[in-house]
């Protein structure tokens, strides 16, 4: 396990959000929602998931189900520490170049495959290449899949040192006042940097919050699914 020492003022754990729609997730200054697309993979979703026990913080994960079902035993450890699950369809496609029964059936398939993998159903959903649309939304809210945006792009898929994603980061937020951050758990310099990025959220005022699935999700999981 990772530790951290540095005093660095109050902790970093904010509240937890139950959410039954996308408009119950309404965040107050200085609070940031994390979020993880695309994996799980084996080192470095493991390494994320270390660095948030260190600090003692919660992300949501919007596993891709081909690598849920590739490396199953990571995603399990996922939903075993007590973080988030979402879904991100089954093979990361490009929602709206598809029909949508093809659509409905690619976020079906992901669903399954990533509640396989890790034993929790996802309620949360995320478009690949966040492109969505009335249609699109239409499809996901008839799964009772609730979908999550991003209001800060950390841009860690190109190729950059750690102190220049951490400045990326906090100077978007500082603009916005807080949101939901998009970070991939499929790169390793997102694992390398998370560390520096959470010190510095936490120098800086900022809780992180948990989203949760509300109430109506008590029983009841995705359409179509037992």
């Amino acid at each position: 396990m990772l530790s951290f020492q540095q005093d660095v003022g109050p902790g970093l754990a904010g509240r937890v959000i139950y959410v039954d729609q996308t408009h119950d997730i309404v965040l107050a200054p200085k609070e940031v929602v994390l979020t993880f697309d695309d994996g799980p993979v084996p080192k470095n979703t493991v390494s994320i998931l270390d660095t948030l026990d260190a600090f003692g913080v919660k992300a949501t994960f919007f596993m891709v189900g081909t690598m849920a079902h590739d490396h199953a035993a990571i995603g399990a450890e996922v939903a075993r520490r007590g973080q988030t699950i979402g879904t991100h369809t089954y093979g990361h496609v490009d929602l709206s170049k598809l029909a949508p029964a093809a659509a409905g059936a690619e976020i079906d398939k992901g669903v399954a495959a990533v509640a396989a993998a890790t034993g929790a159903m996802p309620h949360f959903f995320r478009f690949p290449y966040l492109s969505e649309s009335r249609g699109l939304d239409s499809l996901v809210a008839k799964r009772n899949l609730i979908p999550v945006g991003i209001d800060v792009d950390s841009i860690d898929y190109r190729p950059a040192s750690q102190q220049v994603l951490v400045n990326r980061v906090m100077a978007k937020l500082a603009k916005r006042g807080g949101g939901i951050i998009l970070m991939h758990d499929l790169q390793a310099r997102t694992a390398n940097f998370l560390p520096s990025l959470l010190t510095e959220l936490q120098i800086n005022g900022y809780k992180i919050v948990q989203l949760r699935p509300g109430e109506r999700f008590a029983a009841s999981p995705p359409a179509g699914f037992p």
